[in-house]
């Protein structure tokens, strides 16, 4: 692992081409306002403050994750993704959505006006919403009347040539309805500068590093109060591979089988029964196999058969929940092993229920 420095302009430069990816296994963005405003201000006071390091994972020939782009973020089809963040979604996506506008409800702006500390820029959040199809508030779509406020969008600040446009634009918007912003430049185009010239610091993982080192990193390192599970990766590809909803799925199953609730964790059962099935350990290196997710949905007829199989077997043992099992491997191994008898076959059950009883105690 090595540890780099690239500023948002470069960063940002990466984004417009597509060339950083997140993994599919990565929860959605999540932070709030006062998360994005605190960010922000960390960016544009003098000095700035740091706001952590990020987490990524070099790419060679082939994604080592199935991914999904940056929220907003276009999707260049000539560009080819060079890393996977592992870390530090939350931060990036607050930076490029605030910076390119793209919040749907959230407007951004920072304030010009007078202040005791002119070097620690306060950055104003707007919610927005809609009255008869009218965005709401109607000033913060007005640039003479944001100006007339002392407020500046954000998007202004955004780093390279789209930055400059928006900036230029608004700027003759200003002009044309008879203000004269040129006091103010000075002081927008410091911002825009720090924007440009704030440093990120990251890790690095080497094209060489292999998935399961790539993820044991990034869930050490994770500060997320959800750690991130097994079900989570599988949750992803399988979605990603077969447009299945793996949640549907297990929740569906739940429906016909409440009682699975009993016996530990119903997405830790079924990952480990379908190895099972698939003639693989139950361990996270199978997991993270980008096979694993076309063989978990081949074999989900077989799971369902042996989940609903092996728990009503359970129940008949007088084994009601996890704490009485006899074994912590007993419920998904029950279940697996019940998978493979066929359904309707009354001697085939017969036989199989003696096996399995001998096995399980």
């Amino acid at each position: 692992m090595e540890a780099h420095n690239r500023t948002i302009e470069k960063w940002f430069s990466m984004i417009e081409q597509s060339q950083i990816v997140l993994p599919r296994f990565q929860r959605h963005e999540a932070w709030r306002r006062p998360q994005i405003v605190g960010l922000l201000e960390n960016v544009l006071r003098d000095p700035p403050l740091p706001i952590g390091a990020l987490l990524i994972l070099e790419i060679g020939d082939e994604e080592p994750f199935i991914s999904r782009p940056i929220v907003t973020a276009p999707q260049v089809s000539s560009g080819r993704p060079q890393v996977h963040l592992l870390d530090g979604q939350q931060r990036m996506t607050a930076l490029w959505r605030s910076l390119t506008g793209t919040y749907e409800d959230l407007d951004i702006f920072v304030s010009l006006g007078p202040s005791e500390e002119p070097d620690i820029p306060c950055v104003q959040p707007e919610k927005r919403w809609k009255r008869k199809d009218v965005p709401q508030p109607v000033w913060a779509d007005n640039p003479a009347e944001t100006y007339k406020r002392n407020l500046i969008p954000i998007t202004v600040l955004r780093p390279g040539a789209i930055g400059e446009k928006k900036l230029d634009d608004w700027l003759g918007t200003i002009k044309k309805s008879g203000g004269e912003p040129s006091d103010a430049m000075s002081r927008i185009y410091k911002l825009r500068q720090r924007v440009a010239t704030f440093v990120l610091p990251f890790l690095s993982l080497g094209v060489g590093t292999d998935r399961e080192t790539a993820l044991d990193v990034f869930i050490r390192m994770n500060t997320s109060a959800s750690p991130l599970r097994d079900f989570d990766i599988v949750v992803a590809q399988i979605e990603e591979s077969t447009g299945e909803s793996l949640h549907r799925m297990v929740q569906k199953l739940l429906e016909e089988e409440p009682t699975g609730r009993e016996y530990g964790k119903i997405e830790d059962i079924i990952l480990s029964i379908a190895a099972l099935i698939i003639g693989k350990a139950p361990l996270k290196k199978t997991y993270l196999e980008k096979s694993f997710a076309e063989g978990f949905v081949e074999a989900w007829p077989k799971v369902k058969h042996g989940f609903k199989k092996g728990i009503t077997f359970l129940r008949e043992e007088a084994i009601f929940k996890e704490k009485i099992l006899p074994t912590d491997v007993g419920a998904y191994l029950v279940c697996a092993l019940w998978a493979g008898v066929p359904e309707n076959g009354l001697d085939a059950e017969g036989n199989a229920r003696t096996l399995i009883r001998k096995v399980f105690w």
